[in-house]
């Protein structure tokens, strides 16, 4: 072993481990920003995390990217749907957004094996908006919303 190789092992590790947690600081900033937005400017009904970022936090690296399944109406075509989103919120990290209207999110909850696998069954619901008679009650599942208000 080389002379002085566990310090510099050990500095890379510290080094690995503080680029992580500034990687995930910004991915939770990205993803209550783009909550944020798809609530604000696409009235969005229900915003899903999925992917690894809905998973533990401890396999966060530097390529880990947002997933998002966004619910709102809307009358752009689908696959346009997202592109607009990521073109008015620019998001700083890497952005999968799939956009479905609450009829369209109906049929492929009970058809698409990667929805009901993937997105409902390792996915978090970040984001949900339910209107109970004339009051409408927004819920967050994940403490970063509190900047939306919510639960």
């Amino acid at each position: 072993m080389r002379r002085g190789g566990e310090p510099r092992a050990a500095k890379m590790k510290a080094d690995m481990n503080t680029r992580a947690k500034s990687r995930l600081l910004l991915l939770e900033a990205e993803l209550e920003r783009l909550v944020e937005f798809a609530v604000g400017e696409f009235a969005a009904e229900r915003v899903i995390l999925f992917g690894s970022m809905a998973g533990p936090r401890s396999e966060v690296g530097e390529w880990t990217d947002l997933d998002l399944v966004i619910v709102a109406e809307t009358n752009l075509p689908f696959h346009r749907r997202a592109g607009e989103i990521l073109r008015k919120a620019r998001p700083e990290v890497g952005a999968d957004i799939f956009v479905y209207t609450p009829p369209e999110w109906g049929r492929m909850k009970s058809e698409s094996p990667f929805i009901k696998e993937d997105v409902l069954g390792k996915g978090k619901v970040v984001y949900e908006r339910r209107w109970h008679g004339r009051v409408r009650e927004c819920l967050c599942y994940d403490s970063r919303c509190a900047g939306i208000g919510f639960l």
